[in-house]
This record gives C-alpha cells, structure tokens and sequence, in this order.
C-alpha cells in the first residue's frame, strides 16, 4: 500500500526547526498571516471553558516556560523529588470521556480539552483529507471512534508488506542508527528558542485551561501519540522533513486521525505500534521502538523541548488541510504545556518506557508473531528444496 497520500502543499522546510544556522541562533519559524485565520476559528468554535488572564499581564507571561528557570516545587510526597504524589495514577476508569448532554444533542466534542464541536460542519467536503473518520465527529461517539480505528487498521495492515521490512531492512537500519541532532540541543531558552518562535507564542492567547484530573491525565497522554507520530517523520527524514511529512504525522496519530483519546499511556503505545507498522514508508518493530525512545528522551527533557517539537509541528500544519490539526490540537497545546508540569513529563516517560519493555508482538493484535512464524516455516521450505527445483 502507498506510503503516502498527499494532500498537503506544505513547504519541506520545517526541519529547520531544529537546524541551527551559521550564526548558531535558531531558525525562523514561518509565522501565520495576521490576523490569523487560525485564531479566529479557535474563538469561533471555542466554548468559554477557560480563564483568560488579564491581556495587560500577557506579555510578561506568555514566555514565562521559555525563557525563565524553571522554578516549579519539588514534590517530596512518597515517591520523592520530582514525582506525582503516590495517589496519583496514569491508569484512568476503562470508559471513554462523554459529554453528559451528548445524547440529548447528538453532540461528541473532540479536539484538545474535548473543547471543539460543530467544527467540520462546514468541512464536509474536505473531511477525507483531514480525518479518517467516515463521518462527521460530532455524530460519533468516542467508543465508535476507537473500534472504527482498531477495524480499519486490521483491514489496512499488510503482512507482506511488513515481512518485506522485515527481511530486507539495511535502509531501516541505518534509520534506526540515526542519532537525532535535535536531541542534543541545549536546553537553554536563550538558543533553543528562536525570535520567531517567541512572536508565535506570543500571538497566541493566554489561557489557564479549566480541567478535572481525568482531563488533566489524557492531555498529557494524548501527546505520547502526537510525538511519536512528529518524532518518526523526524527520525525518518533524518530531520530533512518533505511535502509527505504533514500527511505522515497525521496519519500515525490517533489522536489527529481518529480524534480517538486514551486512558492509559499504554494503549497509546499500542496505538503507535499499530498505525506505524501499517501507513508509513518503513514499518518495522526496531524502528517504532526507537522512536518511542526519542519520545522518552524529549519528555524526560521537560517541556521546553515539548513545546519546541510542537512549535515545529505547528510549522509543519501550516498547509490547508493540515492547518485544522493546529486549530484543534497544536496551538492550545502550545499555550498549555507552558504552564505543564517537568515531574508529569518525567513521570510520564517512565510510563512509556516501561511500556515499550512490556507490550509484545502479540499485543498488538496484528497477528505479528504469526506472520512471522509463517515466514520462518517457509524460508526452512526453501533452504530444504534440492538445488535446482
């Protein structure tokens, strides 16, 4: 199956977004027309479930993650400094979110916080393009998201073209071997952020996003899923990104494809293993673990690097199709993981560490093992055959 469908007119450029210049300061981001039409569908579609902060104090806090030390509290309950309280638990109730007033209105929201409805009403046309729902979201309900994305994976997956991966994988190997540049950037705000990277953040409002713990827990999960799905564009381009690049990230993350959420950072791994081994270029096991290791490396790295991947993938977005991703998802994240705690995402990176190390073959329910069983009887066939039949 192709390895792409491209829709997307996006430049190739965004990889400079983690490529210094030879002065040694940071590239330049594109920045969104102004005013932008991004903004102002965000504020059209938005219900008012935030605190916006005083726009006379905006300036002096919208870059308070970026470019201040980080001065959040050690937390020294149980588990010691720098952990979740031992309370707390990544696993949440094995029911997917629902709006209360859903039935009655015949309304699913999606999107970042659950905050977005009647979004695609006027998208009709273009709905292919930017989700892989069959229908309108709003007509269907979470749990029909999941097993309508866990049933077109199983019809979507291709044995031979995995196997083929498989057996002759020198240029995944060398994929695998790539060690990522971006990774070893310095930490500092000073350089790791570049001038347009501060104007991007500061066209964007300030808000503090009103959440429950439940809420609170699957934003955190949900960006296990949009990374890994940046990250392997990344690793695979070798930080050279292309016009597939937006249609690669869309398409790997369940979160943007399927506005599917999760309630435990291990169904989120196993959603990246799946749609991985399914859509992109390369699909191999090695390759999806390494890139859940590129996630464990920036969530560990606390969330100036987060918020500097999201920066690039909102570059990355910046095509017509791809745009309504930064609507629904990037920008509001770009605004909250500022005010996102270091010991969550640290705390978090050990979730999906130890998932990686825990989650087999036969969990993905791919049939995985099989098929490679199947390939192992039949290469013993061969090599048995008498030379020259």
């Amino acid at each position: 199956s192709s390895s792409s469908s491209s829709s997307s007119s996006s430049s190739s450029s965004s990889s400079a977004a983690f490529t210094a210049d030879s002065s040694g300061a940071s590239p330049s981001l594109p920045l969104p027309a102004a005013p932008s039409q991004s903004l102002q569908w965000r504020q059209q579609f938005r219900p008012l479930i935030e605190e916006i902060p005083d726009n006379d104090a905006h300036e002096a806090q919208v870059l308070r993650a970026t470019m201040q030390e980080d001065k959040e509290e050690e937390i020294v309950i149980d588990g010691g400094p720098n952990r979740p309280p031992e309370d707390f638990s990544w696993e949440l109730p094995q029911s997917l979110p629902t709006d209360p007033t859903a039935n009655l209105l015949r309304r699913w929201p999606y999107g970042f916080n659950n905050a977005f409805a009647s979004y695609f009403n006027h998208l009709q046309e273009e709905l292919c393009e930017i989700v892989d729902l069959p229908d309108i979201p709003d007509a269907v309900p979470p749990t029909q998201r999941r097993s309508g994305r866990l049933r077109r994976e199983a019809e979507e997956f291709d044995p031979d073209r995995y196997l083929a991966d498989l057996m002759h994988d020198e240029m995944v190997q060398e994929v695998i071997a790539y060690e990522p540049r971006f990774l070893s950037k310095s930490l500092d705000a000073a350089t790791l952020f570049s001038d347009q990277d501060k104007d991007v953040l500061r066209q964007l409002h300030n808000k503090e996003y009103l959440m429950d713990q439940e809420a609170t827990t699957r934003t955190y999960i949900a960006l296990i899923d949009i990374l890994f799905a940046f990250l392997y564009d990344l690793r695979t381009t070798m930080e050279d990104t292309t016009v597939e690049s937006g249609w690669t990230v869309r398409k790997l993350s369940s979160t943007l494809s399927w506005l599917d959420v999760f309630d435990a950072p291990q169904e989120a791994v196993a959603a990246c293993y799946r749609r991985s081994l399914t859509y992109p270029l390369y699909r191999h096991w090695q390759l999806s673990q390494a890139v859940l290791g590129d996630v464990v490396a920036v969530l560990r790295s606390g969330k100036r690097m987060v918020l500097k991947c999201l920066l690039a993938l909102r570059c990355l977005f910046m095509s017509e199709f791809h745009q309504h991703h930064n609507n629904l998802y990037v920008l509001d994240y770009c605004v909250w993981v500022q005010h996102a705690k270091n010991s969550m995402f640290s705390s978090l990176a050990d979730q999906v560490e130890c998932a990686v190390q825990t989650l087999s073959k036969d969990d993905i329910e791919l049939d995985l093992s099989e098929f490679e069983s199947l390939l192992g009887e039949q290469e013993e066939e061969e090599e048995d055959m008498p030379v020259g039949e």
